[in-house]
């Protein structure tokens, strides 16, 4: 496996366990559970490959925990994973408004959480984009420090 396999096995296999979670209405017209059952597939399977490739791990994780890449993914995790849940918790708004939420109301809070999520992601998104441009241009100058052969 390349040097950065563990770590980009490691991170899709999140990425579609975030996929799976976030479109979990799709599956509830199967099942309902069947997104757990998914992302528990998804997660074993991520787990199993990226042990057996763990010798190629840890270099690559202190790479990119240096880089800026690093601060916006790690930002939008936390508004993903975090932020957003607490942002959507019941009680909150209920103190917020100061009575039970009504279907307009919850609307609102509704819309407003997967707006949070949406920057979330976008914000995941730019940090990927930037990790692959550093990549990109890693791999550009190391190209152009290696003499061609003639």
């Amino acid at each position: 496996m390349r040097k950065f396999g563990a770590l980009l096995l490691l991170l899709s296999g999140f990425c579609a366990a975030l996929f799976v979670r976030e479109f979990n209405n799709f599956f509830l017209t199967l099942f309902k559970g069947a997104w757990q059952i998914v992302v528990t597939f998804i997660l074993i399977i991520t787990g199993y490959f990226v042990f057996l490739n763990r010798h190629t791990l840890i270099q690559p994780i202190r790479k990119f925990l240096k880089t800026p890449a690093f601060g916006w993914i790690a930002a939008g995790f936390l508004i993903i994973m975090v932020f957003s849940r607490l942002y959507g918790l019941h009680g909150i708004w209920y103190n917020i408004l100061g009575h039970e939420l009504t279907d307009a109301h919850r609307s609102v809070k509704n819309a407003s959480e997967e707006g949070i999520e949406l920057l979330g992601y976008t914000i995941f998104f730019f940090g990927t984009l930037e990790y692959l441009i550093i990549r990109h241009r890693k791999r550009l100058k190391k190209s152009k420090s290696i003499p061609a052969h003639s």
